[in-house]
């Protein structure tokens, strides 16, 4: 496999360092401006400024993974997850209507607080604590590890280097300058995000001729298939299962997801909380538009010559770095923007991960301990402090254990990420049903983890391979075709985006 790190450029350094200083700059200065309480430093002082916050929603739901993942899905397998995201976006401008105000005239800053209000119940409190705090220290390790392995592969920039560096950086400004910081940051980190995502684009569309032309071969490949019919629930995708499966989570999640309820909780009005979660619905649908059209320029570019089929990529989901490389490495500085795109969604993934679980861990395990509540408010903060930054350090072990654990490690991410629906169906419960009591939530909810682990770890061990949409190598290069290797089997469905 070609490897791009000799083309790496003191520029591209640059832009890199520039990125990662940027963010530790951020968090230092809120850090200085003065975190002098948890309310300051969990929940902003319940006084952000709605475009802020409503960017950092949306980075919360974009990884890296996804900048990777949704264009090779795109290359792959066609559009269709793209209608996933729209009905998604729906479901979030309903939930601003329907549950938002529901638990923002409680002023959480953790959401679990609810369930033992409503449950009368602090074992359902902390058990969805717990789980939510395994949930994010296994998802945020993952979502760490996972993209280093992309820009190893391709940029030679080393795991350990990306891990490490990435990791303190969050770690630091996130403990040191709190919500306030993790929202600044996630503005500008979204703002590199695009910035590397157009630059794809761009370069994709130029290079087959134009936005019609790039278009033209996605259509006859068969790429902008966005709508299937089909009724079947056991099809990988269709508008029914979209409809069904994505509704549900996509209205729960922006109400009751804690690293959404700690930036809604942080706005000063009803009305400025309802417009954090709406306005962030054109930031997400920006950003996963750029990602459709990243797949839909690059597949362009590859239309007749895929590198899958020649063995220049071992898997479709490395195409982004693939093309990075072999189209955008002569331009001074475009690999380090590429590389500071793919840092800077870990970086806002990471860092809300980490201030989310300090708040949870506070709020529900620690604040209502006599040590605990007899502290300053400052000596609190502090407290919360090395909490988020113990997190930080743990999730850079866990990424580092990522590389010997294989199997083991995907498994335990895929469980964990199952998790979600059997916490909102608490929710749900406890909001819809007056007579629900504190015994029927707590069985509720461990069958629900139990049941949602099981069929994600068999789903995982059964893991399915699909078919993917065809590809042709009729117009490489004869020189390219002596290095194919068969590619007729289906391939492995790609890892889970986050």
């Amino acid at each position: 496999m070609w490897l791009g790190g000799d083309l790496f450029h003191w520029f591209d350094w640059v832009v890199v360092a520039a990125t990662l200083g940027a963010s530790l700059a951020i968090g230092i200065y809120y850090a200085l401006k003065g975190n002098k309480s948890n309310e300051d430093l969990l929940v902003g002082g319940r006084n952000m400024a709605v475009l802020p916050v409503a960017a950092s929603v949306m980075a919360t739901y974009i990884s890296a993974i996804t900048v990777l993942g949704y264009p090779a899905e795109v290359y792959s397998f066609g559009g269709q997850i793209i209608i996933h995201n729209i009905v998604s976006a729906i479901g979030v401008a309903c939930s601003a209507f329907i549950f938002v105000p529901y638990f923002y005239k409680m002023k959480l800053t953790s959401i679990n607080e609810y369930l033992e209000h409503r449950f009368d119940s602090t074992l359902v409190r902390k058990l969805a604590s717990f789980t939510f705090i395994l949930q994010q220290i296994t998802l945020s390790s993952v979502i760490l590890y996972a993209p280093s392995l992309a820009l190893e592969a391709f940029l030679s920039f080393p795991v350990w280097l990306s891990i490490l560096s990435v990791g303190l950086c969050s770690t630091i400004y996130t403990s040191v300058g709190g919500l306030k910081a993790v929202v600044f940051t996630d503005l500008f980190q979204s703002v590199m995000m695009v910035v590397g995502m157009v630059a794809i684009v761009i370069k994709g569309f130029s290079s087959v001729g134009g936005v019609g032309e790039a278009f033209r071969r996605a259509n006859n490949g068969g790429r902008l298939n966005f709508i299937d019919t089909t009724f079947d629930p056991f099809m990988r995708h269709n508008i029914w299962n979209f409809l069904l499966g994505s509704t549900f989570y996509a209205v729960l999640q922006p109400a009751v997801q804690q690293l959404q309820v700690q930036r809604y909780c942080s706005m000063p009005t009803l009305a400025k909380a309802k417009s954090v979660i709406l306005c962030s619905v054109p930031f997400k649908l920006l950003t996963i538009g750029l990602c459709l059209l990243s797949g839909i320029s690059i597949f362009a570019m590859y239309d007749g010559c895929d590198p899958f089929k020649l063995n220049k990529i071992k898997k479709v989901d490395q195409i982004v770095p693939y093309f990075v490389v072999e189209e955008m490495a002569s331009i001074p500085g475009m690999l380090g923007l590429f590389t500071a795109c793919i840092l800077s969604a870990v970086l806002s993934s990471v860092s809300s991960a980490l201030n989310s679980l300090a708040a949870v861990t506070w709020e529900d395990f620690l604040k209502g301990r006599k040590l605990f509540a007899e502290m300053t408010p400052t000596s609190q903060a502090n407290t919360t402090r090395v909490i988020g930054f113990l997190y930080g350090v743990l999730i850079i072990m866990l990424a580092f254990l990522a590389q010997n654990l294989g199997a083991l490690y995907s498994a335990t991410y895929a469980a964990f990420g199952a998790t979600a629906g059997a916490i909102y169906g608490v929710f749900i419960v406890g909001m819809v049903f007056p007579k629900a009591n504190a015994k029927g939530a707590t069985i509720g909810l461990v069958i629900g983890l139990g049941s949602m682990m099981l069929l994600s770890l068999t789903a995982f061990a059964k893991k399915k391979t699909l078919p993917h949409l065809p590809t042709s190598i009729d117009q490489c290069p004869q020189g390219n075709i002596t290095m194919i290797k068969s590619r007729t089997e289906p391939i492995e469905e790609m890892d889970s985006i986050c």
